[in-house]
């Protein structure tokens, strides 16, 4: 039902989504709708769950990593895929 509905995703929720937007990200972000990199790694970051093996530092460490290094497209995007 409508009214079942969480107004606010789950953090396992936000963390698939920083991940989904990391990839697409990395393909070009043709579907980002003006989410940058700063947003998903907060996303990521935010997300409050359990990380055991440290995969979840690991891709918000990823993401900083691809923000220090991308470049602006030619028409403005700023995107690592080339």
């Amino acid at each position: 039902r409508r009214t079942e509905i969480a107004r606010v995703p789950s953090s396992r929720l936000a963390l698939a989504a920083a991940v989904a937007g990391f990839a697409d990200h990395l393909r070009g972000g043709e579907h980002m709708a003006g989410y940058g990199l700063d947003r998903i790694a907060a996303l990521a970051a935010d997300a409050d769950v359990p990380d055991l093996f440290g995969y979840r530092a690991e891709l918000v460490e990823l993401i900083r990593r691809a923000e220090a290094i991308k470049a602006p497209d030619t028409d403005g995007r700023q995107s690592i895929a080339q």
